[in-house]
């Protein structure tokens, strides 16, 4: 899904379309596996951005493409792509975080990461295009079977969910 191909409310901040477009992306992308879904818009509640199955939180984060730009010894300039998502306000233990990295052709990476490990962070940041990255989030690129794991882990478990196994 394109950027401009989701509808959204002409009073939200830039920021809040690009969140809002992951949000919707990442809900088609989990009904497509079979999954149901559930929309929690932020502004009705701060408790997650999805529900899957009726049972297992998920946070959504998204990020456009920003360039680096680093001159070298010699002078030349040269431009990096890096993706950041803020995630120091948030307790995503009991949840997954999907992590969506769009780049300049609004192609989507997701990144399906438990909660307690992104709890650790302050940023999930990917330091190169997806598609290169090789660093701490790359395990999880898209890595949907870690909703079935936490899904199976939730039904289990009388609805609680055992992160620490994962990491």
């Amino acid at each position: 899904m394109m950027l401009n191909e989701t509808y959204t409310p002409p009073w939200m901040s830039s920021e809040q379309k690009t969140g809002f477009i992951g949000e919707v992306w990442v809900s088609e992308q989990l009904q497509r596996r079979g999954y149901a879904v559930r929309m929690i818009p932020d502004w009705q509640a701060k408790s997650c951005d999805l529900v899957i199955n009726g049972i297992l939180p998920v946070e959504v984060k998204t990020s456009t493409q920003r360039q680096r730009k680093y001159v070298t010894a010699s002078g030349v300039v040269r431009h990096y792509p890096w993706f950041q998502a803020n995630v120091s306000n948030f307790d995503f233990s009991d949840r997954l975080v999907i992590f969506v990295a769009i780049d300049l052709f609004q192609k989507n990476y997701p990144y399906i990461i438990p909660g307690a490990i992104a709890a650790q962070k302050t940023t999930i940041t990917l330091s190169s295009h997806p598609t290169k990255y090789g660093g701490q989030w790359s395990p999880f690129l898209n890595n949907w079977q870690m909703v079935d794991y936490f899904l199976n882990q939730r039904y289990r478990n009388a609805g609680q969910l055992d992160f620490e196994a994962v990491q």
